[in-house]
């Protein structure tokens, strides 16, 4: 409860400075069975389907939401096939408290939640479950910049337009938790940056970012099919200083994975492994293609992301060691790389690197503006 208040007081201290006009979004949740909401005050459920409930408010602090035939039913009463579902105070969804508003309707056999929120308190809600609540402050801001700026390019590129939502609420996007993490930490960052993304050649850039790049960053090109300018790779010290990057980062710096030779002759359907070995690697010394050699065929396994996959590996910066029956990856760094390292961004900041110096290092020759949404992006 008392965190659930100090997130509520965080918000409104977040909106209370808060000059711009809105952008609202509407962000991928879950798709389930029955949902259940909950509130500290009452509800206001709207439906456009004029046979069903057209509006009601129900006191009661939690919803019970199910689905048959097509129609809503919400603590056994009928509201449609769509639904608004409105609280003065935050909605926790899962024991996950949100700001903004949800909006329910019916996907195939299951109930789609999605939550529609302003983008400022959707960037509060992105930053401490990306990076951590407690990173140091210049850390925080640079990670709410990126943050808000890979939203309005995803935003304009629609990523999620065919699906009926604005972004999802995975890694596949950005990883949003609604108030759960937010910290007096990460709302400053947030309010003290608002509207300010990076720009380059007057465009809203692709902001990737990853939790460690294992020493150097990796050019977009060598993983997505288009090379961004600004997105290519630096060698990056201070993520590989464990004196200064956070506890949480440490074990992606020299870590093994092992598989025994049955293993992977079970993973991948085969006999006899005699070898397996890097074919190649690209211009940042990140694996691009492994062979697998039996006794009466090769595999071959190509890409930065399948190899991942395949293998479980935290990165594709790796080195393969044989030790009798074993076979070990030892490698550095989380992700793919590309863009803002988090691990460095926290280092930098620990190393008394301001905001603006750490973002213009992993996005090279990118600026950042904080008039380009109120000018440009259609409200």
């Amino acid at each position: 409860m008392k965190h659930a208040l100090l997130s509520i007081l965080l918000l409104f201290a977040f909106n209370l400075h808060s000059n711009t006009e809105r952008i609202y979004l509407d962000i991928f949740i879950s798709d389930q069975a029955q949902v259940s909401l909950s509130s500290e005050s009452s509800f206001n459920i709207f439906s456009d389907v004029a046979r069903y409930v057209p509006t009601s408010q129900i006191d009661e602090g939690t919803l019970n939401i199910s689905v048959s035939r097509r129609v809503l039913s919400i603590n056994n009463r009928q509201f449609g096939s769509e639904v608004w579902i409105v609280s003065e105070e935050p909605i926790a969804f899962n024991n996950v408290p949100y700001a903004g508003e949800f909006l329910l309707s019916i996907v195939g056999h299951q109930i789609r939640v999605i939550n529609r929120v302003d983008l400022e308190q959707y960037v509060a809600g992105v930053v401490p479950a990306e990076i951590g609540g407690l990173a140091p402050i210049e850390a925080l801001k640079a990670q709410a910049i990126a943050t808000r700026t890979f939203t309005i390019n995803m935003l304009i590129s629609g990523r999620h337009s065919a699906d009926g939502f604005d972004l999802c609420n995975s890694v596949h996007c950005q990883v949003y938790r609604g108030l759960e993490n937010i910290t007096p930490e990460s709302a400053r960052a947030v309010r003290e940056t608002e509207a300010m993304i990076l720009l380059f050649e007057n465009h809203p850039i692709q902001a990737f970012y990853s939790s460690n790049c294992g020493g150097i960053t990796e050019k977009s090109g060598n993983i997505w099919s288009v090379q961004q300018e600004y997105l290519m790779s630096v060698t990056d010290n201070y993520c590989i200083n464990l004196d200064l990057i956070p506890q949480w980062s440490h074990h992606n710096l020299n870590w093994e994975r092992s598989f025994t030779i049955r293993e992977l002759e079970n993973m991948f359907s085969v006999r006899n492994i005699e070898d397996i070995q890097i074919v190649s690697r690209n211009s940042s010394s990140r694996v691009e293609e492994i062979e697998i050699s039996a006794r009466r065929n090769k595999i071959t396994i190509t890409g930065q992301y399948d190899i991942r996959d395949r293998f479980e590996l935290r990165s594709t910066l790796f080195f393969i060691k044989r030790e009798g029956d074993n076979v070990i990856f030892m490698g550095n760094g989380h992700g793919h790389g590309v863009g803002m390292c988090q691990s460095g961004a926290i280092a930098r900041a620990n190393s008394g690197y301001f905001y603006e110096e750490i973002l213009l290092f992993y996005y090279v020759g990118t600026e950042i503006c904080g008039d380009w949404i109120r000018l440009n992006y259609e409200l």
